[in-house]
C-alpha cells in the first residue's frame, strides 16, 4: 500500500510529477558560430559552432539527428564533418598567435552520446558543419543555424543560431586536412 495520501491512492498531480521525472527536458543554447569559405571557388562554407545541451529531466543522451541552415527562404541541409583526430585551430583576424583551438575530445555529437546528460546538468562542445553553394556573405547576414537532437525516447528538440549570429570577428579556418578528405 503507498503511503502517499491516508488511503495509499495517489493524487493525480503526484502521477504527473513522477511520470514528468521519467522524461528527459533538454534545452540549449548556440554560443557561437564561425564561418569560412570552402571548394575550389569558395562557394561552399565550413561552419564551426559551440554549443551547449542542458537536461532538467530524466538522465539521457542526446543524438544529433540533423543540421542545416535557413538563410532567408531556403533551407539548405548541412554535413556533419567527422572530429579531427587531434584538434582543430581557428585563426582569428590577422594578427599572428590569435585563435582558437577546439579538441577532438570536445566533438559535441560524441560527447552528448558517451553517457547520459544528468539531471540538472549540461554537455558543451563544438561541431563543424559542411554546407554546400552558399555564399559567405549570404551566410553571415542571413544565416540560421539549427541542430536538432534526440532524447533517448526519441523526442526531438532544436537548437537554433540568431540571425546573422556569427560573431563580431571572422575566424579562418584552416582547411587543409578537410580539403584532402573532400570536403
Amino acid at each position: 500500500m503507498d503511503s502517499s495520501t491516508p488511503n495509499g491512492v495517489k493524487l493525480e498531480g503526484q502521477l504527473k510529477t513522477e511520470k514528468e521525472n521519467k522524461i528527459p527536458k533538454l534545452s540549449g543554447q548556440v554560443n557561437f558560430v564561425s564561418v569560412a569559405p570552402a571548394g575550389p571557388k569558395w562557394e561552399s562554407a565550413i561552419i564551426t559552432v559551440t554549443a551547449i545541451i542542458r537536461n532538467t529531466g530524466a538522465p539521457s543522451i542526446a543524438e544529433l539527428s540533423s543540421a542545416s541552415m535557413e538563410i532567408g527562404e531556403r533551407t539548405v541541409d548541412a554535413v556533419v564533418i567527422p572530429p579531427p583526430r587531434d584538434q582543430v585551430n581557428l585563426l582569428v583576424g590577422t594578427k599572428k598567435g590569435e585563435g582558437m583551438t577546439f579538441l577532438s575530445v570536445d566533438f559535441l555529437p560524441r560527447k552528448a552520446m558517451s553517457q547520459p546528460i544528468p539531471t540538472g546538468g549540461a554537455v558543451s562542445g563544438f561541431i563543424q558543419l559542411f554546407v554546400a553553394k552558399v555564399e559567405r556573405e549570404e551566410v553571415y547576414s542571413n544565416g540560421i543555424i539549427t541542430l536538432t537532437f534526440k532524447d533517448v525516447l526519441d523526442n526531438k528538440y532544436t537548437l537554433k543560431s540568431a540571425k546573422g549570429d556569427q560573431g563580431g570577428r571572422q575566424p579562418i579556418l584552416n582547411i587543409d586536412k578537410l580539403q584532402e578528405r573532400g570536403y
